[in-house]
Parts: C-alpha cells; sequence; structure tokens
C-alpha cells in the first residue's frame, strides 16, 4: 500500500516463455498508461544488484 495515495503499489513479476517474448512485453507497455497510472515494465534485479544503492528513507515521522 502505497501511504501517499493510499493505494495498492500494484506491482508483479512475470515470467516469459522467451526472451523475445519478454522483450516485446517491455517495448509494448514501459512508459504507457493503465488506469490513470504509468507502467513501467523492466528486468527484474539480483540482490547483489541492488546492494551498491543507498537505503530507502522510511520518509518524515509523520508519515510512519
Amino acid at each position: 500500500m502505497d501511504r501517499v495515495s493510499k493505494r495498492s503499489r500494484g506491482f508483479a513479476f512475470l515470467r516469459y516463455a522467451s526472451e523475445e517474448e519478454a522483450e516485446a512485453a517491455i517495448k509494448g507497455m514501459h512508459g504507457k498508461f493503465l488506469d490513470g497510472r504509468v507502467i513501467f515494465v523492466e528486468y527484474s534485479k539480483l540482490p547483489s544488484e541492488l546492494r551498491g544503492a543507498p537505503p530507502k528513507s522510511p520518509g518524515p515521522p509523520y508519515l510512519r
């Protein structure tokens, strides 16, 4: 649940039968609008690829 909008964050992990199908999904949907939201489609990242990123801030105390 998104703390600000109070709406579902709405994410999913999908598997495709081939890399070509996955590429077609990325090219066909990334950046498009669906139900008033922008769709982001990208390959998932391994935990080791995420370690270099700074930790996410929990936000201001009034949002916790």
